[in-house]
């Protein structure tokens, strides 16, 4: 990108309307007030628009938005710039109104986010120049916010090993220096892709940790959220599309991770997968039948079979729809069900049989499916309930 000028016409600039111009160029939007908070101070977002965007190859020829601050105590000024439309906007951070002494500049060249920041002193007085070089012209929004001087810069500081590849089943987690705002979309502020796709999973926010469970499969040649073999990338992007700290500060540059997915690993090594105890149900109530399990199932090993016993023993398979339900919750725990229902009328006095035979397998462990503690390894599950 050229270096872009603030000195133009000031024909061209009265002619965008608006306020009164400044005497080079800017159009004066309004003064930023900062109130306190814990971590320093903040402004209410400023959400304002450009009605014209040009350029001339050496400076802006569209409208110039102009802000004034005057800072409440010394800190870090971090002021960031987001639009949703196909434009380039670019901002600075001057000590005069006409822009000629920049202190910071954002013009990163496309519709990204800009973000600046500058050290500054108690009761400096700093403008903010906001212009388009190229594209549509339309919406913005601006955040500005005043840090302490010694309030730690946002950034990550832990997350999962790259020299190993990340298994498909285990979840990933990330630690950073200064609490996460929680009431943001972190689906939104992430970009984690394989091979042409989404990694699909859960993210969940506890403080400084941030935590993404991939989503275990839950059907036949269901690969999960994780594809095993693909080379995954996850990004933090920097500024106002990436993610946000508590105190209103976005990551500067942008964090990436690049790796491959193995295989799932067994999440209770020292146990087959088993069936939980159920509750005594012996009368069945006409609903769905839920088993919980102690790991996630590998859905191609699952076969559960639902049976009609009459009177006499004899057993009628029944047209069934089963469904299995497996995640992680966000406290780390997992939750593993089998939903199993008759598509078929019962006859009254019969017996509903649910079978889950022991060549079921965990993901990860080669170990078949056993009932409840001490039932060995591979000798599966059944429970009966009567029909009224």
């Amino acid at each position: 990108m050229l270096v872009r000028s603030w000195f133009v016409s000031l024909a061209l600039v009265a002619a965008c309307g608006g306020s009164a111009p400044t005497e080079q160029g800017g159009l004066l939007r309004g003064f930023i007030e900062f109130t306190p908070t814990g971590q320093g101070w903040k402004a209410e977002p400023v959400r304002d628009e450009l009605d014209e965007v040009s350029n001339n190859g050496a400076g802006y020829t569209g409208e110039i938005d102009l802000y004034e601050i005057t800072t409440p105590g010394p800190g870090r000024l971090q002021v960031s710039l987001q639009w949703e439309h196909d434009g380039d906007f670019d901002i600075f951070l001057t000590s005069d109104s006409e822009g000629r002494t920049r202190l910071a500049e954002g013009t990163r060249t496309g519709p990204v986010p800009e973000y600046v920041g500058i050290s500054v002193a108690g009761g400096q007085t700093v403008y903010i120049l906001i212009a388009g070089w190229e594209g549509e012209p339309g919406a913005y929004e601006m955040e500005t916010i005043l840090l302490h001087p010694d309030a730690p810069v946002f950034d990550l500081t832990g997350g999962p090993a790259v020299d190993v590849p990340w298994s498909a089943n285990l979840p990933l987690t990330f630690t950073f220096n200064v609490e996460l705002d929680p009431d943001q979309d972190i689906d939104a502020r992430v970009f984690f892709v394989g091979a042409g796709h989404f990694a699909e999973g859960d993210w969940c926010l506890d403080g400084v940790t941030l935590t993404f469970y991939p989503r275990f499969p839950s059907a036949p040649d269901d690969p999960g959220g994780l594809t095993v073999g693909d080379e995954h990338t996850l990004q933090f992007p920097p500024a106002a599309r990436g993610l946000r700290a508590v105190s209103g500060e976005y990551l500067t540059d942008v964090v990436t991770f690049i790796n491959r997915v193995g295989p799932p690993v067994d999440l209770v090594p020292d146990e087959p997968p088993r069936v939980e105890p159920p509750p005594p149900t012996p009368v069945w109530d006409g609903n769905p039948i839920t088993l919980a399990f102690t790991e996630p199932l590998d859905p191609d090993t699952l076969l559960p079979v639902l049976w009609e016993i009459d009177a006499t023993g004899f057993a009628t398979p029944l047209p069934s729809i089963h469904t299995l339900s497996q995640r992680f919750l966000c406290d780390g725990t997992l939750e593993v069900r089998l939903i199993a229902a008759p598509n078929a009328a019962l006859r009254p006095g019969s017996i509903l049989r649910l079978v889950v035979p022991g060549s079921a397998t965990g993901l990860g462990d080669a170990r078949g499916l056993a009932g409840p503690a001490p039932a060995p390894a591979g000798s599966g599950f059944q429970v009966d309930f009567v029909v009224p």
